[in-house]
């Protein structure tokens, strides 16, 4: 049993902070070291506080405080409020398989080095709203069992949630990602982001497309997950424009050469005709491609340019068009333009009417 005054007495005495398995009693407030407060009021902390697997009976007050070296708490468990909130930890910060049995307070903190959260449980909310993570955010295997919020926060490094688990809701409006998220094997029940902020962030992965990107990961079903997700928050267009992306890059990982994939055939055809059923504009540009050869193929058979296209339109919209002397080729175009007219009508139809009926 250490108590927490002895803690803040080495932290006065310059020493360094090292404790293993051990069950730290009292309340560890950082603010009473009035000493060793800069000129801004925030208690600088000079020497590495390392507390390995080791319980924290009392509040954690850590508020604005700087550490100027390395912090860690790997496997500690908080079991009263823990309070970093405007913290700066400039060098590394270590909370991996921590355990923080009340609300965990990072608001607002700046974390210099890497911030690894690795396999730590939050037992409730965690804040990490406003927080700037100058290098990677590693919260790989991470269970939060309230809510998560980390609204405007900054990413600055890789920001890593793979396998992670959020409980509650997920919070990360205006948060923003300067280089990858990766999402792979992330479970949530609610998520609020939106697709712009992370669009160029994530990438599908799978077994067959794994070099392709090593960062930014984010499997199939947590990628169709995220996209229901929108839907549930009333999002469609982030979903439209995410399931646009997922279908082109899982397309992308596909071979149409060596070990034949003919799926990939089928989604380049719904590709281009109907980008995936989401894009409607495809379609209409498929139609009107679709008159304009065939208006430029019967110019040989009309008397002018008008009617050659006048009698494309109307073989492709199933119209009655006037006489015309066709060969037996042109019988055959105009046969396939009528087909493809009714197929691509109706094609419009689902399309734009799925945009507009949700």
């Amino acid at each position: 049993m250490v108590k927490a005054e002895d803690i803040l007495a080495d932290i006065l005495a310059g020493k360094q902070v090292k404790y293993y398995n051990e069950t730290i009693e009292g309340e560890l407030d950082l603010s009473k070291l009035k000493s060793l407060m800069d000129g801004e009021g925030r208690v600088r902390i000079p020497v590495s506080i390392e507390i390995k697997n080791s319980e924290v009976l009392g509040k954690a007050k850590f508020r604005n405080v700087v550490f100027e070296e390395q912090v860690i708490f790997k496997d500690t468990n908080f079991s009263g409020y823990a309070r970093f909130n405007g913290a700066n930890f400039i060098g590394d910060a270590n909370f991996s398989d921590a355990v923080f049995s009340s609300r965990a307070n990072f608001t607002n903190a700046q974390f210099g080095g890497s911030a690894d959260f690795s396999k730590v449980e939050f037992g409730c909310d965690a804040y990490f709203g406003e927080a700037r993570f100058i290098g990677d955010a590693d919260f790989h295997r991470a269970q939060f069992g309230g809510n998560a919020h980390f609204g405007e926060a900054q990413f600055c490094g890789n920001a890593l949630f793979s396998w992670a688990k959020f409980s509650g809701d997920a919070h990360f409006p205006k948060a923003q990602f300067h280089k990858t998220l990766d999402l792979n094997k992330s479970k949530f029940n609610i998520l609020y982001i939106t697709w712009n902020l992370i669009k160029d962030k994530v990438h599908y992965y799978s077994n067959s497309c794994k070099d392709v990107h090593d960062n930014g990961r984010i499997d199939g079903p947590t990628y169709l997950a995220l996209i229901k997700n929108f839907k549930i928050i009333e999002q469609f267009s982030d979903a439209d424009e995410g399931y646009y992306q997922y279908r082109k890059e899982s397309q992308d990982c596909k071979r149409l050469y060596g070990n034949w994939d003919w799926s990939k055939l089928a989604d380049i055809v719904s590709w281009i005709s109907c980008g995936y059923g989401v894009r409607p504009i495809h379609t209409f540009i498929c139609m009107f491609c679709i008159v304009v050869i065939g208006g430029f193929l019967f110019l040989g058979s009309s008397e002018s340019l008008f009617e050659s296209f006048y009698f494309s339109v109307m073989m492709f919209t199933g119209g009655d068009p006037d006489n015309l002397t066709l060969g037996r080729w042109m019988r055959t175009i105009a046969m396939i333009e009528a087909i493809l007219g009714y197929l691509f009508m109706a094609l419009f139809v689902v399309v734009l009417g799925r945009k507009f009926i949700r």
